[in-house]
């Protein structure tokens, strides 16, 4: 299968996306044109990984079917190593978090966007919070990026997204107003978050969502809280990753953005 000048999906088993992980029978891929496709476990909706390069190759179709298919896109980014926890939970007492399955409805693809549709099941509410997440090639100069824009609610819950962990190999410079000396307008008014690791590289991570406010309590994850609403909220988080990171690779990334 390839990808042309629209999105394609892939539903179906797919192999472990890195070593010491299981496989996915129900493994999801969307594919995007401007090749970069998001890899997904739909038993309890999660976003594993990017890759760039080619599709899949589908090779269920051949023999008597059963077989896993297999990406042929290049790894590019890794959440929490290929595993992370749920993406959403719900803050209780004394700050611990509960993690809230998300229960997965259905993919969609229009133009050059596509993405992914669930459901949060919160114990006490008459009605489940939908989910909407849609995926963008960020066709960034600087380093590999992609956005992903979640559509979320109405929720009558305050919720937590915890976005991504840190690997031991990484360390934080920076975070909105602090860390970082940002002498350029377009880099303070970006208020980037900065992941840097031992080999040079970095993750960048830019959120538009002024009510999206970072959760300062959780070590080790880049975590925010979003309160409750009466409406639909619109939060989008673009992730950059560099191979060699320096203030002027970031000053020249704030200039590149345009927001989906």
């Amino acid at each position: 299968m390839v990808v042309t000048d629209r999105p394609r999906v892939f539903q179906g088993i797919l192999p472990p996306i890195a070593e010491g992980l299981p496989l996915r029978p129900r493994g999801l891929l969307v594919g995007l044109p401007g090749g970069l496709s998001f890899e997904l476990r739909t038993d309890d909706l999660r976003l594993l990984g990017v890759r760039s390069g080619g599709f899949i190759t589908r090779t269920d179709w051949t023999g008597r079917g059963g077989t896993p298919g297999r990406p042929t896109g290049q790894i590019r980014y890794l959440f929490a190593k290929g595993n992370p926890q749920p993406l959403f939970h719900l803050p209780v007492e004394k700050g611990r978090l509960v993690a809230l399955p998300l229960k997965f409805t259905g993919t969609f693809c229009f133009a050059d966007v596509a993405g992914v549709t669930g459901q949060l099941a919160v114990r006490g509410s008459a009605s489940p919070i939908a989910v909407k997440e849609a995926f963008f090639d960020a066709h960034m100069k600087t380093g590999l990026g992609f956005i992903r824009r979640l559509q979320v609610g109405p929720a009558l819950h305050d919720l937590v997204i915890v976005l991504d962990e840190d690997p031991a190999d990484s360390q934080w410079m920076g975070r909105p107003g602090a860390g970082l000396p940002l002498e350029e307008k377009a880099v303070k008014d970006l208020k980037p978050m900065v992941r840097r690791h031992r080999d040079g590289s970095a993750l960048v991570v830019v959120v538009r969502d002024p009510g999206a406010l970072l959760h300062e309590n959780l070590p080790g994850k880049l975590a925010f809280r979003l309160p409750r609403a009466n409406s639909v909220r619109d939060i989008q988080f673009l992730l950059v990753t560099v191979d060699s990171f320096s203030l002027s690779a970031l000053e020249a990334l704030a200039r590149e953005i345009v927001w989906q």
